[in-house]
């Protein structure tokens, strides 16, 4: 992440084990984390999850997931032209593109066929819930949650499992009615890292909304 110098991998790490030791104490606010964060870890704090997690939950009911894809299935074509645009780029890129639903279960991924093997061991593939309750601060669940696009960089992840990822995430929103349908999210391993990354994914999600 050289092209931010305000991100230390060394003090956002000492920063989260201080965080998730002490509490939520108003006097234990590191300077070093980003506002959006560290408000992040606090809603992943009050919902429970478990800084420790090494991985996200998965649906592993075949029937179930078919569903919420049957159910989303507007959502998908909308987002496949966009999404065949960008995959050529993805590969050389150690990237992935994934499609959420409004729960931040993933729905649809393309990119990297080594960063999507990668994903799996941590449930970032088909059928993964990445929302905020599940797994913490996150780019998918993050962006659902604020209705406003994140990245989440490395350290910066609320579960242990997730912290050698970065990713960036906007949401999808109905352009009638205004309310999140999804999310879009750009993932890889920590040196994809560019502050571009957030510009793409919210160009992406306009495009599915138009």
């Amino acid at each position: 992440m050289s092209n931010d110098s305000s991100y230390s991998e060394h003090d956002t790490r000492e920063a989260w084990e201080r965080f998730v030791s002490a509490g939520n104490r108003a006097d234990e606010r590191p300077s070093k984390v980003r506002e959006e964060i560290l408000d992040s870890w606090k809603r992943s704090k009050e919902l429970g999850v478990n800084a420790g997690t090494l991985a996200s939950r998965k649906i592993v009911d075949e029937n179930q997931l078919y569903l919420r894809r049957q159910r989303n299935a507007a959502l998908r074509k909308a987002a496949s032209a966009a999404f065949k645009r960008l995959e050529p780029h993805l590969t050389e890129a150690k990237t992935i593109l994934i499609l959420a639903d409004e729960k931040g279960v993933i729905i649809d991924a393309i990119g990297d066929e080594l960063v999507l093997d990668e994903g799996q061991g941590i449930h970032l593939e088909i059928g993964g819930d990445w929302s905020e309750n599940t797994i913490g601060t996150n780019g998918i669940g993050t962006a659902l949650r604020t209705g406003k696009p994140a990245y989440v960089h490395a350290s910066e992840h609320f579960a242990e499992g997730v912290k050698s990822w970065t990713c960036a995430g906007a949401p999808i929103q109905d352009p009638f009615t205004q309310t999140t349908i999804g999310g879009v999210d750009l993932s890889g391993p920590p040196q994809i890292f560019r502050q571009h990354n957030v510009a793409l994914v919210l160009a992406t999600a306009r495009e599915i909304e138009i």
